[in-house]
């Protein structure tokens, strides 16, 4: 989870807090979503639990949600592997 405390602290010292890439993201959505509402959505549920699209490792969903244009464009934006 992310910490305040401790990306204070990294502030303080001058130096880079590291975001550990470990959270695989499993996601479903309705045909034709957006690759914005994708974007939108996630960030919300990473804000809810105080993580940052760098903590994002994969994504998951079905095939065919994968092969949807706003999905694929949305994760290979981010350079996350599917």
């Amino acid at each position: 989870m992310y910490d305040s405390a401790a990306e204070g602290t990294a502030a303080q010292m001058g130096a880079t807090p590291i975001t550990p890439r470990s959270v695989v993201v499993g996601i479903g959505a309705e045909k034709s979503v957006p690759a914005a509402d994708f974007e939108a959505a996630l960030r919300d549920v990473l804000h809810t639990f105080g993580l940052t699209p760098e903590s994002v490792r994969a994504v998951a969903t079905l095939d065919r949600r994968a092969a949807e244009e706003g999905f694929a464009t949305w994760t290979t934006q981010h350079g996350w592997p599917v």
